[in-house]
This record gives C-alpha cells, sequence and structure tokens, in this order.
C-alpha cells in the first residue's frame, strides 16, 4: 500500500513538472532593463531630493545653506536668490519660513499669531 502511494505522489509530481517545464517562451533578442531604470529614478528621486534638502538645511552647519537645527524655525526677511540652491524656490518675491520637525521624542505643537482677516497663512507639511 506504501509503494502505491508514494509511486502516485512521484508520478503526480513529475506530471506537474513536466507540464509546468513544456511551454516555451520566445526569447528576446536583447534584454533591457531600461525601463527597471525609469521606474527606480522615478521613484527615488524625489526622496533622495528631499533628504539632500534636510541634511543641507538642518544637520551640515558648515554648508552655506544651512538654515536652523531640528525643531527651531527659521525666519528670513530676506527673499531666496539664485545662491539658495538646496531646492528649487517656487516664488522668489515670497518670505519663506522653515522648520524640520524631529517627532521621534515627542509630538510639536505649532501656534501661529492672528492676523487680519485679509490675509492668511500657507502651510506645507510633508514626510519623508
Amino acid at each position: 500500500m506504501r509503494s502505491k502511494s508514494l509511486f502516485a505522489v512521484l508520478m503526480l509530481c513529475w506530471l506537474i513538472v513536466s507540464l509546468s517545464c513544456s511551454k516555451k517562451e520566445p526569447l528576446r533578442e536583447a534584454v533591457s532593463h531600461k525601463d527597471d531604470y525609469e521606474h527606480a529614478y522615478i521613484y527615488g528621486f524625489p526622496m533622495i531630493a528631499a533628504y539632500k534638502a534636510l541634511y543641507e538645511f538642518s544637520i551640515d552647519k558648515s554648508n552655506s545653506q544651512c538654515k536652523a537645527p531640528f525643531n527651531q524655525i527659521w525666519n528670513d526677511s530676506h527673499t531666496f536668490t539664485p545662491k539658495d540652491t538646496a531646492i528649487v524656490t517656487p516664488n522668489a518675491e515670497t518670505p519663506y519660513s522653515l522648520l524640520e520637525m524631529d517627532l521621534r521624542a515627542e509630538p510639536l505643537v505649532i501656534c501661529v499669531p492672528k492676523i487680519d482677516k485679509r490675509r492668511y497663512y500657507a502651510v506645507q507639511i510633508s514626510d519623508l
């Protein structure tokens, strides 16, 4: 009885292997990974650019682009110029503030002063 069961299992395995290996796929003449590289670049570039800006703004204190350490708001009365090369500035006529938050230890609460009803705050929050 045992030998019949073993024979049946072996025959079933042989049948599965022979059927799965019998399909012939056409060979590609030239293998190209251009699409893979392009997708990796599209996926990874924004993350690398954001880390580069974070490093230059908050970590590398010897860099001319260094603004402020983590969890400290940086304000500047001057507008960005072409000498500010860490990021592409969206609007050269608008003064900006920057806050790189490190939330690993605890959350932060950001309070802003009350302003005139004809004005507004615009806040961009992004996560790495």
